[in-house]
């Protein structure tokens, strides 16, 4: 056999360098910037490969509330996220301090807080460090809670509560199919005579029913019920509720006015009011610490709710916030951790606000399709007692799962990794939970006696997980039957205590894809 001879054959390879972005940081801050009833970005940034969030904070000047100051987080520009600082750094009541100086303060200061989670200074630090991961565009924006200069300026823009159907005051012949988005709703209710508030609803709904792009203008915004996919909003300055009290919130004692436009008045020329409630048959007119979108009930026909009268002047507000996060990367890898967060993933909040009669059942978290991960939840209650805390939680994944789903407390106090009722335990201030708002009060909110009361819970490390939508319900008290406990029972069974009906505010910080 003769040899064979292959000729050398050279092989050139060809490498194109490829650099992988390791990201860099971006940061932004404002200091003293005055909130004059529109509102300001307080940071932009884009990246072609997107990035996140991971650090907010915010504070107030001397003598200012800025708890219920609203941001709005744009992610790829969606409104993904809105929050008032007070309920966002899980406090849930306005417990700023307003009326003294720095360095001269009640003890009023609940100072507190969590590797995530804070406040800080008697004049009100908070920060949150929850990651918010964007693709290409992340927008941060503040307002003050009193926007009526923004009609007086005639700009069109109305304000919203996500995830909240206003109930009552339709507008004869007034509901409108295949509206395009809720702005789109908003200038129709400007355009309508009688018009103050109004419901979009995104999506189908079969339970009320209603048909998704479906505009509702009302005359009032009316009670709010937790409604997903649906957006109640409603004109500023023209939201005087009549018929409705906002509940609990006073500031300082009532003062006798000639009628409700002089007590929105005299409530501008307090430094500290930011809504009223005025009783026209008595005349008396009481300041609130917050505008008339929060805990605004109905009441007797007698009283008249309201924001100040930003159209007869405005208290402005002045803010410091910083803002930071990373941008560039190529890989974005969000864990809850070690659970991986898909680079999908969406962070988005829902806040609802309610009226419960005992033993009503209200959803913190209330996703009707997808998948995702409960980050952080936020719950404030007034209540007549301390026995709404028999109250267990419930957990629904799929959304659609049958009772009692998999119970995740046994209490309100168990949620919130304590027990008997948090005796001894306030303040609560935990990496994972926090106990953070507890104040017996007097004669509040229709109450001879109340109690306010307000905790938080990440669910960082005990991740909770959904797909097919997800739902986390708590119970306003609960029943048990002897030998079998609690939590299994939505209709039989002895309530424990004597729950009382509640206002209940709550929001939440879900991770959805």
């Amino acid at each position: 056999m003769g040899k064979h001879y292959f000729p050398a054959i050279l092989f050139w390879i060809h490498v194109i360098p490829y650099v992988f972005s390791m990201g860099r940081t971006w940061s932004g801050g404002h200091a003293g910037i005055t909130l004059n009833g529109t509102g300001f970005d307080i940071f932009s940034v884009t990246s072609d490969v997107g990035g996140y969030m991971n650090h907010f904070w915010i504070t107030g000047g001397n003598k200012v509330n800025i708890d219920n100051a609203i941001v709005t987080i744009y992610v790829d520009g969606a409104a993904d996220i809105e929050f008032k600082v007070n309920m966002a750094s899980g406090v849930g009541f306005v417990d700023n301090v307003t009326t003294c100086d720095i360095g001269n303060c009640p003890e009023k200061n609940s100072a507190w807080g969590t590797q995530w989670i804070g406040k800080g200074s008697g004049m009100g630090g908070w920060y949150n460090n929850l990651q918010v991961p964007f693709r290409s565009h992340l927008r941060a924006y503040i307002r003050s809670p009193v926007s009526t200069c923004e009609k007086a300026t005639g700009t069109r823009e109305c304000n919203m509560e996500k995830n909240v159907d206003f109930w009552g005051g339709d507008l004869p012949n007034q509901i409108h199919q295949n509206i395009s988005n809720f702005d789109a709703c908003c200038q129709l209710c400007h355009q309508t005579s009688g018009c103050m508030a109004f419901t979009y609803h995104s999506i189908d709904n079969s339970t009320i029913p209603v048909s998704a792009k479906t505009c509702f203008l009302k005359s009032s915004k009316g009670l709010g019920k937790p409604t997903v996919g649906a957006y109640g909003g409603w004109i500023e300055g023209s939201s005087t509720l009549t018929g409705f009290d906002i509940i609990g919130n006073d500031v300082g004692s009532p003062v006798q006015t000639s009628s409700t436009t002089a007590c929105s008045h005299a409530c501008n020329e307090s430094s500290v009011c930011l809504g009223f409630s005025y009783n026209t048959a008595t005349g008396w007119c009481q300041f609130k610490s917050v505008s008339a979108e929060a805990f605004a009930v109905p009441s007797n026909t007698s009283l008249v709710s309201g924001p100040v009268d930003c159209g007869y002047g405005i208290n402005d507000m002045s803010v410091f916030t910083l803002i930071r996060g990373v941008y560039d990367l190529d890989t974005i890898q969000l864990n809850l951790n070690g659970v991986a967060i898909p680079k999908s993933a969406r962070l988005i909040t829902q806040q609802n606000a309610m009226h419960l009669s005992p033993l009503d059942y209200y959803h913190l978290v209330d996703v009707p399709g997808g998948s995702g991960a409960v980050a952080m939840t936020t719950l404030a209650i007034v209540s007549g007692n301390a026995n709404f805390m028999e109250g267990c939680f419930h957990f629904f994944s799929p959304c659609n799962a049958s009772f009692p789903g998999q119970i995740m407390a046994t209490g309100t106090e168990d949620y919130y990794d304590s027990g008997y009722y948090f005796i001894d335990a306030f303040p609560l201030h935990l990496p994972s939970t926090g106990f953070t708002y507890n104040e017996p009060v007097q004669n509040y909110a229709g109450f001879a006696s109340a109690l306010k009361w307000s905790a938080y819970r990440m669910h960082m490390v005990d991740q909770l997980l959904f797909s097919e939508g997800g739902r986390l319900s708590w119970r306003n008290g609960d029943v048990a039957i002897p030998g079998r406990g609690k939590c299994h029972h939505p209709a039989n069974g002895t309530p424990v205590g004597s729950p009382t009906h509640s206002y209940v505010h709550s929001l939440a910080y879900v991770y959805v894809w």
